[in-house]
C-alpha cells in the first residue's frame, strides 16, 4: 500500500448531494516528479502532427503543475465511440476534442484490450488484462472485478487524492452504486428512458461544473466521466440538430455505401458532435477557472462500434478495428503539444500512467506500462511492437476470440469459426482474409507463435490448448 492519507469515503455511499460553494486555498505540496526532459520524437514514434508545433514540443517536459500543487487528473470515457474524430482524420465536426488533441499527444494506435463495456473498463481500472482480473463480461450480466484487486481508485485514495465519479460506470455490479470506492458520486443514475438518464453528457458535464466550482481545492483531484451518447441507439432528440443529412454523409472508406448504413452513420455522428459541442463547452469552463493550469486532461473510449463496417453495428463478436482502436488523447498542463504518438498503447496503460501522474506507484501486479515516456519521443527498448486484445463471448454466446495485430499484420484466432488473417499494409479495411493462402504460411506461423507466447506470459487458460491444437508438428518456437 502507497504510504499517505487514507480512503475516507463511504464505501456504501450512493449519490453525493451537490456541495453547497466555498472557498478554499491551493495546496503547497511538492510536486510529484522530476520533469521528465524531451527528446527528438521524429524517428521514435513520436512525431508532431502539426510540424509548426513541434519545436516547443521537443524540450517540453511531459508533466508539470504550478509551483508547489500536485496535478489534478481529469479523465473522460465515452462510450463505443472508435476513432471517429476530426483530429484522427475523419471528416466529420468534432472541433471540441480537436482542440484537446492539438493541445496535447495523440495516440493513434491505441486500442481496447476486450470488449464489451465491462472488461474493456475494467482493464483501465486494474492495468490488468481482462483474464487476468476476471471481468471477462457485462457487471450486469453477473460479472465483476474481485472485492479485493486494488484498482485505479484505491490507489489515488491511498495517494491522498479526492476521488470522483461524475456519471456512467461500469467496472462493478451497479447494485452497490460506490463498491468502486470513490469519494464522492454525482449523476449516476441510468434509465431507458433517454430523457431521464443522468449518465447523458449534458448532466454528467453540469454536475462536474457544480462540483469543481465548490470543491475544496487543498486537495488533488483524479474526476473520472462517464457519458453515454455515442452508445447506440443514437435517436434521442437533441442529436437531430447535429445530425447530418444521409446524403451528405462522407462516408469513410471502411464502410460500404448502401442506404441503411448512410442512415445508420448519419445518426452516430449526430450523437457524436453533440457530445461534442458539450464535452467543448466543458473544456472550454476548465481553462476559464485555471483548473488547466494544473490539471492533466485525459480523453478516451472504452471500444469502438462498427457503425456500419463489414455491414453490421454493434462492438461484440468481431475483432476489427473500427472497434478496436479507440482514441487516446492525454494534455498535462506542460508538454507536448499537437503530437502524434504512433506506438502501440493499450488500455490497460492508463492505469499506471494516472498512477505516475500522480506521483504514486503502481502495483507489481499490472499487465500495462506508463506512457509518460512516449510522450518525451523516448520509449523503452522492449516496448511492445504488437498489440494483444480477448473477447470472451459473454454477449452473444460462447464465442471467444484472440487477436495479435502488428502495424502490419492481424491474426485472428476464432476457436468455433474460420481464423483471420490481414495484411493491413495492402488492405487496411480488412476485407480480405488470408487465412487459407499458402503463400502466408509463414507469416501465419510467426503470428501464431507470438499468440501463444502471449498465452503463455498472462496465463491466457481459455485458449492455451486450441492455439496449440492448431500448429503444425512440431510446434513452431
Amino acid at each position: 500500500m502507497i504510504e499517505g492519507a487514507q480512503h475516507t469515503g463511504d464505501p456504501s455511499a450512493g449519490e453525493t448531494p451537490i456541495p453547497a460553494d466555498r472557498s478554499g486555498s491551493v495546496s503547497r505540496r511538492n510536486f510529484i516528479k522530476a520533469s521528465l526532459a524531451g527528446a527528438a520524437m521524429v524517428g521514435s514514434g513520436c512525431v508532431p502532427a502539426d510540424e509548426s508545433a513541434s519545436t516547443a514540443a521537443h524540450a517540453a517536459p511531459v508533466v508539470a503543475a504550478a509551483r508547489g500543487k500536485r496535478l489534478n487528473v481529469i479523465q473522460v470515457i465515452l462510450h463505443d465511440a472508435g476513432q471517429h474524430f476530426g483530429c484522427y482524420g475523419q471528416k466529420v465536426s468534432t472541433p471540441g476534442i480537436d482542440a484537446l488533441a492539438a493541445q496535447g499527444a495523440i495516440f493513434t494506435n491505441h486500442f481496447c484490450n476486450s470488449t464489451p463495456c465491462s472488461p474493456a473498463r475494467g482493464c483501465v481500472m486494474t492495468g490488468q488484462y481482462a483474464h487476468r482480473n476476471g471481468l471477462i463480461g457485462l457487471v450486469n450480466k453477473g460479472w465483476d472485478i474481485p472485492p479485493h484487486t486494488q484498482t485505479l481508485v484505491d490507489r489515488m485514495n491511498d495517494a491522498g487524492y479526492e476521488t470522483v465519479r461524475c456519471g456512467l460506470q461500469h467496472e462493478r455490479h451497479p447494485r452497490n452504486r460506490n463498491a468502486m470506492r470513490y469519494q464522492k458520486n454525482f449523476a449516476t443514475r441510468g434509465s431507458k428512458d433517454p430523457e431521464r438518464r443522468q449518465i447523458s453528457v449534458e448532466r454528467v458535464t453540469a454536475a462536474a461544473k457544480l462540483y469543481l466550482k465548490a470543491r475544496d481545492a487543498t486537495r488533488p483531484l483524479y474526476l473520472n466521466m462517464g457519458v453515454f451518447e455515442t452508445h447506440a441507439p443514437w435517436t434521442r432528440r437533441f442529436y437531430k440538430p447535429f445530425a447530418p443529412k444521409p446524403e451528405d454523409v462522407a462516408m469513410p472508406a471502411f464502410l460500404p455505401d448502401v442506404p441503411v448504413i448512410r442512415k445508420g452513420y448519419a445518426a452516430f455522428l449526430g450523437a457524436l458532435s453533440y457530445t461534442d459541442s458539450v464535452l467543448g463547452d466543458f473544456f472550454r469552463f476548465l481553462d476559464d477557472s485555471g483548473l488547466e493550469a494544473d490539471t492533466a486532461m485525459i480523453f478516451t473510449a472504452d471500444h469502438g462500434d462498427a457503425t456500419g463496417s463489414h455491414r453490421h453495428f454493434e462492438k461484440a463478436g468481431t475483432m476489427y478495428d473500427e472497434v478496436y482502436r479507440v482514441p487516446l488523447i492525454v494534455q498535462p498542463p506542460a508538454g507536448p503539444r499537437g503530437v502524434e504518438v504512433r506506438q502501440f498503447v493499450r488500455l490497460m496503460d492508463l492505469m499506471p500512467t494516472i498512477v505516475e501522474l500522480a506521483g504514486a506507484d503502481a502495483p507489481e501486479s499490472i499487465d500495462g506500462r506508463s506512457l509518460t515516456p512516449l510522450m518525451t519521443g523516448r520509449p523503452p527498448d522492449d516496448w511492445p511492437d504488437a498489440v494483444y486484445c480477448e473477447h470472451h463471448g459473454e454477449v452473444w454466446g460462447l464465442m471467444t476470440q484472440r487477436m495479435v495485430r502488428t502495424h502490419r499484420w492481424k491474426y485472428v484466432f476464432n476457436p468455433h469459426d474460420l481464423d483471420e488473417l490481414y495484411d493491413l499494409s495492402s488492405d487496411p479495411a480488412e476485407l480480405t482474409n488470408l487465412i487459407d493462402s499458402r503463400a502466408h504460411d509463414d507469416v501465419l506461423s510467426e503470428m501464431k507463435a507470438r499468440l501463444m507466447g502471449w498465452n503463455d506470459a498472462t496465463g491466457d487458460v481459455f485458449t492455451w490448448n486450441w492455439v496449440r491444437w492448431t500448429f503444425p508438428d512440431p510446434v513452431p518456437p
